[in-house]
């Protein structure tokens, strides 16, 4: 049983990168030696491993208390003939350490430095885990929060995910990084978070639906994804099995365990999908299955109905917590439908994949158990929001 803590960063840290990384120190303890682990390949790894040492001596940290791992930023696929990381030597350079940090950058080239051929753990893994259990912290931002689940997302967008196959592991990968036209993929991450898939830059570009079709193309019996914002970052205790959020932005939670998915063709729809969504203050305790929110105390605002909103609404689009609270949970919008005794807001969403129009209903439903409270503006906390999904076509206009 791990005693440690997950600092699990979105990415684009901003103003908020003093913060996460400080909780992230403040975690790991005083005097505690630290490892950087960069996720990028090349020049970008030095330049990732560089802005980390400085951010952390700026607040405190020792320089002779931080070691930058050198994982190998190497070209091309896998070479399975050296795994630097599954030396004795590697892995005694984490010999002491109480917590490691892992980079933004591509998380391809952790995948193939730290898991071996046979999907089994290198030195180097196994002595991260170790640090964990023992009550230390891994942390990472970005492609260093996607490593962070036992199924990881290595490339894809919603509209992909949706449209067309996804692809398992990464054979090929090195020769499409740079595709404009990225497939979902699937593979193995590193396995520190227990609880399902994590992505990540869950604000700023369009992920719900290659988040959902990860959650169930997996396998993962678990069914739950989690979506991490930019400027932001899920904590997880493991001791007090209480997920919490820190930062500027939100942690979506999709809970797929009762959930259904059918493939009609090429087209694909959801069922009784459950939406969250956590903010600063909130948490989430895994063992009870108890969300507690920061405002529960307070009354809902009112407020003024948009139309515009009702065009359609996803994660990425600003405001949709407060679209889920004004138009699904507070339920006072006149053009609120029925379905099967439970009210929903009927929205679309289109897309554009290889040159070819798809589209999707969006049915979000207020279920007996929803709940939302507004923070300031449009951040608002939610729970329980059901989710269905069905494609309907679009045909250019002439």
């Amino acid at each position: 049983m791990s005693k440690g803590t997950l600092v699990i960063a979105g990415g684009a840290l901003g103003e908020q990168t003093e913060r996460i990384h400080r909780r992230f120190l403040d975690e790991a303890g005083p005097g505690a030696k630290l490892a950087i682990i960069p996720s990028a390949g090349g020049e970008g790894a030095e330049e990732n491993s560089a802005f980390t040492v400085k951010l952390w001596e700026s607040l405190g940290v020792s320089p002779g208390n931080i070691v930058c791992l050198p994982v190998p930023g190497r070209p091309g696929d896998r070479d399975d003939s050296e795994l630097v990381c599954d030396s004795p030597e590697f892995a005694a350079l984490l010999d002491g350490a109480s917590g490691a940090w892992f980079t933004g950058g591509d998380q391809f080239y952790i995948w193939k430095e730290f898991v071996k051929p046979n999907c089994h753990d290198t030195l180097a893994l196994r002595r991260l885990r170790e640090i964990l259990n023992k009550g230390g912290v891994m942390g990472g931002v970005s492609a260093g929060a996607a490593i962070m689940s036992s199924i990881m997302i290595g490339d894809g967008t919603s509209a992909t995910a949706l449209h067309y196959p996804a692809i398992f592991g990464y054979d090929g990968y090195w020769d499409k990084r740079h595709d404009s036209f990225p497939r979902l993929r699937i593979t193995q991450g590193l396995g520190f978070f227990p609880l399902g898939v994590i992505d990540q830059h869950f604000d700023a570009r369009p992920r719900l639906f290659r988040l959902v079709e990860s959650v169930f193309l997996s396998g993962d019996r678990r069914g739950w994804g989690f979506g991490v914002a930019e400027e932001t970052a899920l904590i997880y205790s493991f001791p007090n099995k209480t997920i919490s959020v820190i930062g500027a932005g939100g942690v979506y939670a999709v809970d797929a365990r009762k959930a259904f998915r059918m493939d009609i063709g090429k087209q694909i729809c959801h069922d009784d999908l459950v939406l969250h969504l956590l903010n600063e203050g909130d948490s989430y305790n895994t063992e009870t299955e108890e969300f507690l929110f920061k405002n529960s105390g307070q009354a809902c605002e009112e407020f003024e109905l948009n139309r515009d909103t009702l065009a359609g609404e996803l994660p990425h689009t600003r405001g949709f917590g407060s679209f889920i609270m004004d138009h699904v949970v507070l339920n006072k919008d006149e053009a609120l439908k029925l379905e099967n005794g439970m009210r929903y807001v009927q929205g679309f969403m289109a897309c554009e994949a290889n040159g070819q129009l798809w589209g999707h209903e969006l049915k979000y439903f207020k279920t007996p158990l929803s709940k939302a409270y507004r923070e300031s503006g449009t951040k608002v906390s939610f729970c329980h929001v059901g989710l269905a999904t069905a494609p309907y076509s679009i045909t250019p206009a002439l």
